[in-house]
């Protein structure tokens, strides 16, 4: 909808030239003057919609420092399909239930799975047979051996990545690691 064009406007109209129209396209298509027209209504929304979009104009953006960052210095990257505001997607309760069921059951594999490979980790460093893990006391201490690498093995890493950077960091810390399972 061309708010211009629905009151009978040019662009270059002034704020009392557009209030003076849409009095005028108002008192003109009011559904009151027309009792049995079923479209009155809808014409004097869509002037009412139009004077709203044209009474309160943005703000005339003064300074180099509300240019788009692309064409100056300063300020935020924006995509070039940028258009502003928020938008916001509601989702009723009756939607949310399946999705946070869902993320239950992810969550617990997550963690079932993460435990059971740090058991299998720690078992395996132990040097134990495997049969070994029928015993609860076993699986605690495969556990805490599991554990205990993976820390060390992140502390490690972080100090890979503070000393060369992520990529160069990472690569000497997994060939340090098959290094290891190498020998």
């Amino acid at each position: 909808m061309n708010p211009w064009q629905e009151l009978g406007l040019d662009e270059s109209a002034t704020p009392d030239e557009i209030r003076r129209a849409y009095r005028r396209k108002a008192a003109e298509h009011h559904p009151d003057r027309h009792p049995g027209d079923e479209q009155a209504a809808a014409r004097f929304q869509r002037v009412r919609a139009a004077y709203d979009m044209l009474k309160d104009p943005p703000p005339r953006q003064a300074g180099p420092w509300h240019e788009p960052a692309a064409e100056g210095v300063g300020g935020a990257w924006v995509p070039p399909d940028f258009t502003p505001g928020v938008r916001v997607r509601f989702v009723s309760p009756e939607q949310l239930q399946p999705l946070l069921k869902r993320l239950r059951r992810v969550a617990l594999l997550v963690v079932v799975g993460g435990l059971t490979g740090l058991v299998a980790l720690g078992h395996a460093l132990r040097g134990l047979p495997w049969a070994e893990l029928a015993w609860p006391h076993q699986v605690v201490l495969s556990l805490g051996t599991g554990l205990g690498v993976a820390f060390v093995s992140f502390v490690a890493w972080l100090f890979a990545v503070f000393g060369l950077g992520f990529r160069w960091g990472t690569v000497a810390f997994w060939a340090l690691v098959l290094v290891q399972l190498a020998r």
